[in-house]
């Protein structure tokens, strides 16, 4: 009898702890859930922010953008107005491209039957636009809605990215020689970014949380460990670094997606002056001013998300400068054509992990 009552008095004493385990842990794991909730910036409030600074709004808290990134291109351009700033950097790609013919591995028609995609065109405007994603092409398509959509009010916009909206025309939906006969005829433009920056801002959007992380690794070929965590920044940066190949258009080069040496540009934008470029493309190069009023501001038409984004802090702790300069090595033509300098965002990337361990 007694041996018995000892053994239940023991069970019950093993539930009472393993209960009192369990709620510590899950106790501890809402606290730091709710910490890091709260530390976070979510989505919406982000691309709000992003989009004060840059329609020329509040500037950007420190946290949100590097502070002095890209600042030898803009220290280099500031002397420069707009039609001298758009010659250097034009006359930049053309010598680019004729110095390396090597890279027009196809002709204009091969190019546009692959990638007709992602060029959208205003025929009323004869304007083609070739998307580079990251480089603030949602931000222009919403303030561009009117016009893609025959003058229509932009609150009718459906929240559809250019990418997915059946009503923005694209140069896949002509035959392809009447496509390459519009890349080079109309209006064509294209706005860029500087390439590792692109793969950074590509990991805060695409796969820094779950569950869509789990899509996007899945489409650049990264095979997850442990399912449900979430790689850092500095193994995916490893990652594409090792990769023989990058086709993903989010983490891949530009002459992946839109070949420069294959088309006519007359407008060369950078995401890092993005207000800048956008209102000289409107109001000076262009009759879109026409569908189009500048004292918009874009950010009340974003649709709202419920993501939330990872506290930037500490992320770049395990980024290596090895693996920065292994994969800003794939990108070396896109680096010498838009006269971008590796060393920008290497030098902010070796600040960041300084600055968090402080």
């Amino acid at each position: 009898m007694r041996v018995s009552r000892f053994v239940a008095i023991r069970r019950r004493s093993v539930f009472i702890v393993s209960l009192f385990i369990f709620t510590t842990a899950l106790t501890i794991y809402l606290i730091s859930e709710l910490h890091w909730r709260k530390s976070s910036t979510s989505g919406i409030e982000a691309r709000r922010i992003s989009h004060e600074y840059i329609h020329g709004g509040a500037h950007l808290p420190s946290g949100h953008l590097p502070k002095g990134l890209t600042m030898k291109i803009l220290e280099d351009e500031s002397y420069l107005n707009d039609v001298e700033l758009q010659h250097s950097r034009l006359e930049r790609l053309h010598k680019f491209c004729t110095s390396h013919v090597e890279l027009w591995n196809s002709s204009v028609e091969e190019h546009v039957r692959a990638n007709g995609f992602y060029y959208s065109k205003l025929d009323d405007y004869n304007i083609v636009e070739c998307r580079i994603p990251k480089t603030g092409t949602t931000l222009r398509s919403i303030l561009l809605w009117s016009a893609y959509h025959g003058g229509r009010n932009i609150n009718d916009w459906d929240y559809q990215h250019p990418a997915a909206d059946k009503e923005v025309s694209k140069l896949d939906s002509v035959p392809t020689n009447v496509a390459a006969r519009i890349l080079h005829s109309y209006f064509a433009y294209i706005f860029v970014r500087d390439p590792l920056m692109k793969i950074i801002s590509s990991y805060f959007d695409k796969i820094a949380y779950l569950p869509e992380s789990m899509r996007w690794l899945e489409l650049i070929g990264y095979k997850m460990k442990f399912v449900g965590v979430v790689p850092s920044l500095g193994k995916i940066i490893k990652f594409l670094a090792d990769s023989d190949h990058i086709s993903q258009e989010h983490f891949a080069g530009y002459f992946t997606v839109c070949n420069p040496c294959l088309s006519n540009y007359n407008l060369i934008g950078r995401q890092e002056t993005l207000s800048k470029d956008f209102e000289f493309l409107v109001a000076n190069q262009t009759e879109l001013w026409r569908s189009f009023d500048l004292s918009r501001k874009p950010w009340k038409y974003e649709k709202k998300r419920t993501t939330v984004t990872i506290d930037t802090r500490g992320v770049f702790n395990d980024v290596k400068e090895v693996d920065l300069r292994k994969l800003a090595a794939k990108f070396w033509a896109e680096y010498e054509a838009f006269g971008y300098d590796p060393e920008d965002v290497i030098s902010f990337v070796n600040y960041r992990k300084t600055r968090d361990k402080n």
